[in-house]
């Protein structure tokens, strides 16, 4: 509650939360880079990619409200599963 959410959003501990959505949007971050990584090259996709991810994960020191852990928490999965999907 130190951010003021509500009582259905606060039930849930946030790292659960934070799991769920990350989950989903690099299970959608993993479908869509072979739509266009032949096109743009695997390595620059990737470099992308992580460029994405750090500027997300230093986003997060400006957090301060639920609404932009859950958009940080969209952006940093998708991003983060068009890395894993071209790692391997």
């Amino acid at each position: 509650m130190q951010l003021g959410c509500s009582n259905t959003v606060a039930y849930f501990p946030p790292d659960c939360l934070q799991l769920v959505i990350n989950d989903f949007s690099s299970f959608v971050g993993r479908l869509s880079p072979g739509l266009y990584a032949n096109y743009f090259g695997v390595q620059n996709i990737v470099v992308a990619a992580a460029g994405c991810c750090a500027i997300l994960i230093l986003g997060m020191i400006g957090v301060k409200s639920v609404t932009s852990i859950i958009v940080i928490g969209v952006f940093y999965g998708f991003s983060s599963g068009v890395c894993k999907r071209n790692f391997t």
